[in-house]
């Protein structure tokens, strides 16, 4: 991230839960924002080793201000509240704290800041290296608090606090807590609900596990991929049936649903910081990462299968390179890019290639399937062209970005709150500007683009202009104010739009009747093969 265009920078810290590399990490950045900039930074800490470095300390108790100086000046002071909290927090890990004598009068031996046990070699002295002052300063509080991964809680001193015998979860969540040390804050109360009102998680019925199922696989998304496969099988004028169609549908359904558990099982951690994702079926620990797993290659091999011996190896490969790109480089570039959301949009425009190549359509130009621009006037024979799929996949391309960067600014909040560096949350007028300009290019992709490739007669591009103009109209308003009802309007517009133009398609098709057989031509005119779609196979007469 960069800070350049910064001048003040409010930061929060709490890394009481962090493991020491994670603790590292939050120093490091510090190190940067007070070394390496001019950046007025005002920290909030809730830790000793986030402020040792600071140019000037302010202690807050109740909001009022009991001191205020450098961190020297603070930690020296005798009979201070900065240095008794100093002293209070080295004597809860059980380290002597020597603070507070001149550098000049302590012993040799005593020069570290923090004089840690003799078995633990941390503090100033352990460190070789000519690092700043303050920086080492920081490093001796780090270091001499030893916090293993997953740590568990201290147990409570039972010397001190008599404690009730504990033999179950339920007595030790019932019993009281001890009192913060040398912290005049209430303690946290235990529950009062009783045993009776919880209640046994239940088991993974049929019905319960379709339901994790049906959550793991994002249902209403792995549909709307599904219907958008069925728009490239429909617009092909090579014949169909009812078991490809079938195969087409069962396929594409499942090698979605593995991609979106796999996302999951990626995104768990992160989904659990966030109010909106954090009641998926992994967070709430309805099912295993284990099962899901399964379900997810299950899915992938019975998928997979479908598509290979029901459709053809090109809608197969196109399928699970699909569920690939998503899981595999989609899911991952979305912690660390804007750009993932153009590699999801590849993603969503992959589908109704599928429909297409399952009738045996090519996506490049062939001999039986040659590239031609079907101008008014001009009648051309109604041959599978490779435009038709480019203008399907520009289409779905392009209609994502009004669509998801609407839905993304109204979530914002929730992307930031978990990390993801989107385009909303880091400049939402440029979010707007991308969904407004792929909104003017669906203008040209259905009124010129779609007539040209013969799938659909010329009237098309008149009809299509409505929905063309609702949709930029949607767009404009969105980029000029940039608000969440212009941004909710344009979601639920986009949401209409794409049914509305791939409907209107079907209407202007200009082969009747998809759904049966393509009469057979004469001795010239070239019949395509499904099983092989670049081959040419002409009839012949005995």
């Amino acid at each position: 991230m960069s800070f350049a265009h910064l001048s003040l920078w409010i930061w929060l810290t709490h890394t009481g839960a962090l493991d020491s590399e994670s603790e590292q990490a939050v120093n490091a950045a510090l190190d940067h924002l007070f070394d390496d900039s001019d950046i007025t930074v005002i920290l909030i800490a809730h830790r000793l080793s986030s402020i040792a470095q600071a140019d000037r300390v302010v202690l807050l108790d109740g909001g009022t201000v009991v001191e205020d100086g450098s961190y020297d000046e603070l930690i020296t002071r005798r009979g201070g509240k900065f240095r008794k909290m100093v002293e209070s927090q080295m004597a809860k890990i059980g380290e002597p704290a020597h603070i507070g004598e001149e550098p000049q009068q302590q012993p040799a031996s005593q020069q570290a800041m923090v004089t840690a046990k003799p078995r633990r070699k941390a503090g100033i002295q352990a460190r070789s290296s000519p690092a700043p002052m303050r920086q080492q300063r920081r490093m001796a509080h780090t270091q001499a608090i030893s916090r293993p991964f997953f740590s568990p809680h201290p147990t409570p001193d039972t010397h001190r606090i008599a404690m009730p015998d504990i033999t179950t979860v339920y007595d030790a969540a019932r019993t009281e807590a001890p009192a913060f040390a040398n912290l005049d804050l209430p303690t946290a109360a235990a529950p009062t609900a009783s045993l009776e009102t919880y209640r046994i998680v239940a088991p993974l019925a049929f019905r319960r596990l379709i339901s994790v199922y049906s959550a793991l696989s994002k249902r209403n998304l792995s549909i709307l991929m599904t219907l958008t496969a069925t728009t490239g099988l429909a617009l092909s004028p090579l014949p169909t049936s009812i078991p490809l169609l079938a195969s087409l549908t069962i396929g594409t359904y499942l090698v979605s649903a593995a991609a979106n558990t796999f996302n999951q099982l990626l995104e768990a951690p992160l989904d659990a910081q966030t109010p909106r994702t954090r009641v998926r079926p992994l967070v709430t620990r309805r099912v295993s990462p284990f099962h899901a797993a399964v379900f997810g290659v299950v899915c992938t091999l019975l998928g997979g299968s479908i598509l290979y011996f029901g459709c053809n190896p090109t809608t197969a490969a196109l399928g699970i390179g699909n569920l690939l790109l998503y899981a595999a480089i989609y899911t991952p570039m979305k912690r660390f890019t804007v750009a993932n959301t153009w590699v999801g949009a590849v993603v969503g425009a992959i589908t109704p290639l599928m429909g297409w190549t399952a009738t045996g359509g090519t996506l490049l130009p062939t001999t039986g399937q040659p590239l031609l621009l079907h101008w008014p006037g001009i009648d051309f024979p109604s041959l599978p062209n490779p435009l038709t799929a480019l203008t399907l996949f520009l289409l779905l391309f392009s209609w994502q970005f009004p669509h998801f960067n609407s839905l993304s600014h109204l979530i914002r909040g929730s992307y930031a709150l978990s990390g993801y560096p989107m385009l909303s949350v880091l400049s939402p007028r440029l979010n707007a500007l991308v969904s407004l300009r792929h909104a003017v290019l669906l203008v040209p992709f259905t009124a010129l683009l779609a007539p040209l490739s013969g799938s659909v007669d010329w009237s098309f591009a008149l009809t299509s202009a409505a929905p063309n103009a609702v949709f930029v109209q949607s767009a404009w308003v969105f980029w000029r104010h940039t608000t969440e009802a212009a941004a909710k309007r344009l979601f639920w517009v986009s949401l209409w739009y794409l049914p509305v133009v791939l409907g209107l398609m079907m209407v202007h098709k200009t082969v009747a009747g998809w759904l049966v057989p393509i009469v057979e031509g004469d001795g010239e005119d070239p019949i395509i093969s499904k099983e092989d779609p670049g081959t040419d196979v002409r009839s012949r007469e005995g």
